[in-house]
């Protein structure tokens, strides 16, 4: 591991570095998700509560790898469940969610892996339960400023829109689509895609 990856491992580094990205992302969640209220909620890679103030305490359930960032998170929302957990062998204890995020995890693994992640996930789905998943796309070449941010990104298996339908089948459709841009310092940093995914 890098400096600069095991800088990002600590909870308060991430949470400087991701700050200014988590509004553009969440801006992005409200255009396939506009209604949170009263979700049950399986947060996939949910860091140092990245994401968990958008959800009601009932019904939450943060997972993430990192002990570090499951202590963060628990410490700012106690009210919330979280466990440490690789979400490929998944451990919810039966319980079923309304929704599965994954935000921003699967371009950190690879496909074996990530067919490992969203089979596990399956069985956790309710009855017309979905997930979103929130995904870089693999940049055009001749974009050099999004080409220089994929090389700096932590994760090492960015991929383009067919390749991450291919990852996704047979087991789920994609109910919905957003695409977005990723601006950092004023440029265009990733192509950004939001999935919504339902069982086939």
């Amino acid at each position: 591991m890098n400096l600069k990856d095991s800088l990002l491992e600590n909870p308060l580094v991430y949470g400087l570095w991701s700050k200014p990205l988590d509004t553009q992302k969440h801006d992005a969640l409200r255009q396939v998700l506009p209604h949170r209220e009263g979700l049950r909620v399986l947060d996939v890679g949910c860091g140092p509560a990245t994401n968990t103030g958008w959800f009601d305490a009932d019904g939450y359930f943060g997972i993430d790898y990192n002990p570090a960032y499951i202590e963060q998170a628990s410490r700012r929302f106690p009210e919330r469940s979280f466990a440490v957990q690789d979400a490929a062998a998944l451990d919810v204890g039966g319980r079923q969610f309304d929704l599965v995020l994954v935000n921003s995890l699967l371009h950190h693994l690879t496909d074996d892996q990530g067919k490992s992640m969203l089979a596990a996930l399956a069985p956790a789905l309710a009855p017309n339960g979905f997930v979103i998943l929130n995904e870089p796309l693999i940049p055009p070449r001749g974009s050099w400023f999004k080409q220089f941010m994929m090389k700096g990104d932590r994760g090492a298996f960015f991929r383009s829109h067919t390749q991450y339908l291919d990852l996704f089948a047979p087991a789920y459709t994609v109910a919905a689509e957003h695409a977005y841009e990723m601006r950092l310092l004023g440029l265009a940093g990733w192509s950004m895609m939001i999935f919504k995914l339902v069982l086939s």
